[in-house]
């Protein structure tokens, strides 16, 4: 894929557009629509490659870390939400996670490990909000004679809300680590400063995306 190519791909998926939590239906279907719901939803494939790009290019270690508290704070961010009945929207901090992680992945700057499970908890906590349903969102369950019936995400059962925001989290986690696995693996096997270069300029491509997204929200 030319540079070119790799823009536009990038900047179509990071367009600004109306979030819709993924339904909570059962079977597998359910867990399928969380799954793309969580790698091309925007801001968070944004928020999933500036994170990636930061701890690949600091190496196997910051992988280790990252991955591992991204993986508990998802879980544990899912869970929060799902027991409390969450109403929050975790785009804008996302966007903020994609534009910090730009940042410092293009700044060249080592980040300690410690930092980087910091940030894998913060983002990792925000996906599990990102993950679950909405409290207004309704599944369709049947139709009738009267119209279509819904049912609200409290009616639900915890097994059906469980099995659709499981597929959430895996496509999160899967995501980090594929790309954070791929990055750290080119930095090893190809230690070419054309390339490390090439990742930084894609990390300043996803700060600036970020920072306009950014702008528009808070406009």
């Amino acid at each position: 894929m030319n540079p070119l190519a790799a823009v536009a791909v990038l900047v179509a998926l990071s367009l600004a557009g109306p979030a819709w939590a993924h339904p909570a239906l059962p079977g597998i279907g359910g867990a399928y629509a969380a799954f793309t719901h969580a790698i091309t939803e925007p801001p968070a494939p944004l928020a999933l490659l500036g994170l990636g790009l930061l701890v690949g290019i600091n190496g196997a270690g910051s992988v280790r870390w990252a991955c591992g508290s991204f993986f508990a704070a998802t879980l544990g961010g899912l869970a929060a939400t799902l027991a409390l009945d969450v109403d929050t929207n975790p785009e804008l901090p996302l966007v903020l996670v994609a534009l910090t992680t730009g940042i410092l992945t293009a700044s060249g700057l080592p980040v300690p490990n410690a930092a980087v499970t910091v940030l894998g908890l913060l983002t990792g906590s925000l996906f599990g909000v990102f993950a679950a349903p909405e409290p207004a969102a309704t599944a369709t369950i049947a139709y009738s004679s009267s119209g279509q019936l819904t049912v609200a995400r409290d009616d639900l059962p915890w097994s059906t809300l469980l099995w659709s925001s499981s597929g959430a989290v895996l496509g999160a986690n899967l995501a980090l680590v594929f790309v954070a696995s791929a990055v750290d693996s080119i930095r090893k096997h190809w230690p070419r400063l054309w390339l490390i270069v090439g990742m930084r300029v894609l990390a300043s491509w996803v700060a600036a995306i970020a920072a306009l997204m950014a702008a528009l929200w808070t406009r």
